[in-house]
């Protein structure tokens, strides 16, 4: 093997095993260790969608590091297994595979978490900026004149109507969207009761699930994933370059070991040849005129002997 291509095996396995080690122990470590995958009280309902990605991502940055083993055991180990140009290919389009996939992981976090929205790119629907009733209640407040949320303490409110926000027929009832009971669809009775205190004509059924903006960590005070999607958002993104980084240089790998086995082929090709016994051609003679002529000599000289 020729040294440029062990240099660039190195490089990809040595890629592998710091980018597959570093986003398993970090996606490992968030989820389930520190926050649990499904708080709700249906799952099935209401599921953890970002937590989902993340169980994802760990078993992508698993393959990951795995294939760096292998990488390193082509290089390093003592019965090294052959990198064949097809190996090369094979290993290519896993990262391609992987890098497809992190990117389109990537885009629904960025477009969840309203940061499509933020850069002009749509209209906010179903994410963190949905300030529709059905959308997400920290938006719906902050959409107002003059609302603000700078402590935990700004997070009870009660915006089901934003054109009376806080207030109502009677005392309005506020709600604290700190705390992540009130985002579970059983407790839509108590959030209809609190609409209705607004002035709304509104029952439980009228409610749709907002799960998805505390697990999504629609505000980085009022609820207390903001950060996790935030580590999540920075994975994906070095996870994405790594992936495409990875699969260039696999494909340059595999581009190389398969010009080295052309090569190789040729020249075992011509030694074959070179060994030959060419057939009859102009200035030798075969095996057979060679015994002909060594019989037809020994013959003149018997004779010779015999008059003699």
């Amino acid at each position: 093997m020729l040294p440029h291509i062990r240099q660039l095996i190195l490089a990809t396995a040595l890629f592998s095993l710091a980018h597959g080690f570093y986003i398993f122990s970090g996606l490992f470590t968030s989820m389930p260790l520190l926050f649990n995958l499904n708080i709700f009280s249906d799952s099935n309902a209401q599921p953890d969608i970002p937590g989902n990605f993340a169980v994802i991502e760990t078993t992508m940055a698993g393959v990951n590091f795995l294939l760096g083993v292998v990488g390193s055991m082509a290089i390093l180990g003592d019965n090294r297994p052959k990198l064949t140009a097809t190996r090369g290919w094979i290993i290519g389009v896993i990262y391609l595979i992987l890098f497809i996939v992190q990117m389109i992981l990537l885009g629904i976090r960025l477009d969840k978490t309203g940061t499509f929205y933020d850069w002009g790119w749509n209209d906010g629907t179903k994410t963190c900026r949905d300030t529709d009733f059905t959308g997400c209640p920290i938006a719906r407040f902050l959409s107002t004149d003059g609302a603000t949320i700078d402590s935990i303490s700004d997070c009870k409110f009660n915006a089901f109507d934003v054109n009376n926000v806080n207030s109502g027929d009677g005392a309005s009832q506020l709600v604290d969207w700190s705390n992540f009971m009130n985002y579970d669809s059983a407790n839509a009775a108590v959030l209809a009761t609190a609409a209705q205190s607004a002035g709304m004509d509104v029952d439980a059924d009228a409610l749709e699930p907002i799960h998805d903006c505390w697990y999504w960590g629609c505000h980085e005070i009022c609820t207390d994933r903001y950060k996790l999607n935030g580590i999540w958002i920075t994975y994906a993104v070095i996870s994405v370059v790594v992936y495409a980084l990875l699969s260039t240089l696999t494909f340059i790998t595999a581009s190389a070991v398969a010009r080295e086995e052309e090569l190789g082929d040729v020249k075992r090709s011509g030694e074959s040849n070179s060994l030959e016994i060419p057939p009859d051609a102009d200035g030798f003679s075969s095996s057979s005129e060679l015994l002909s002529k060594d019989s037809s000599s020994s013959d003149k000289f018997l004779n010779l002997n015999l008059r003699i």
